[in-house]
């Protein structure tokens, strides 16, 4: 019988943005691409995405990584964004969102961090 061993770590990273474009945050293409080109950025694997444009306007992304996930919920109307972005392993979450956010320019953002998990489970 084989061991396995594994840490059961992640960081969530989660908030908005706000004083964005009301065209930029409608544009799901460009908000797509921002959010991929920043997690290659940060060092994760995309698997995939899925995306949809709402009517008048609004835009939602979730992108599977093998590290876990990522997404925006845009509301152009007010202005802002929420994100969300959980990871494990050894790609950089903060980077991706650094890389998200010089890609938007915001007025503000606000962010909270948690560290999940921290616990090592043998099977």
């Amino acid at each position: 019988m084989s061991t396995l061993h594994a840490t059961f770590l992640g960081t969530h990273i989660f908030g908005e943005l706000t004083g964005l474009d009301f065209d930029r945050l409608n544009d799901l293409p460009f908000l797509e691409k921002s959010l991929i080109d920043s997690i290659s950025a940060g060092g994760a694997t995309v698997c995939g995405h899925l995306s949809k444009q709402f009517s008048p306007c609004g835009v939602t992304t979730l992108v599977l990584l093998s590290e876990s996930h990522a997404s925006i919920h845009t509301y152009p109307e007010c202005g802002g964004l929420f994100f969300d972005i959980f990871t494990c392993g050894n790609c950089k979450p903060d980077l991706i969102l650094e890389a998200f956010v010089s890609r938007l320019s915001p007025g503000s953002v606000r962010r909270s961090i948690i560290f999940r998990g921290g616990e090592k489970y043998s099977e």
